[in-house]
């Protein structure tokens, strides 16, 4: 089975304050158990025309793995830009394509 038109973003786990803006990039390094209470929570979000996953990796990482549902239901792309600013006492970056779109035409 291919999917070619399934995009899978790697995620950080990060701490903000009250205004949005990042007091820890790595969340305090969480342990891979409470990040898998995070991850349970991110799996209960929907989103139209799209499949999610959502994986623990390990600590304060994770996999987020996204697939059209249907035909033309969804354009995704397979190189988003870092929402990690670098720096704390900023708010996270937008996440943004960095490529074309992948076909919309599924390959499974």
């Amino acid at each position: 089975m291919t999917f070619s038109h399934t995009t899978s973003p790697r995620g950080n786990f990060c701490t903000v304050d009250d205004a949005g803006l990042i007091t820890d990039r790595r969340a305090g390094r969480i342990a891979t158990e409470f990040n898998q209470q995070l991850v349970a929570l991110l799996r209960t979000i929907t989103l139209p025309g799209v499949q999610t996953f959502v994986e623990t990796v390990k600590e304060y990482r994770f996999v987020l793995i996204l697939r059209p549902t249907q035909l033309g239901s969804q354009t995704l792309h397979a190189n988003i830009r870092d929402t990690d600013p670098q720096r704390l006492g900023v708010p996270p970056l937008m996440a943004q394509a960095e490529d074309q779109p992948l076909s919309r035409l599924p390959s499974w």
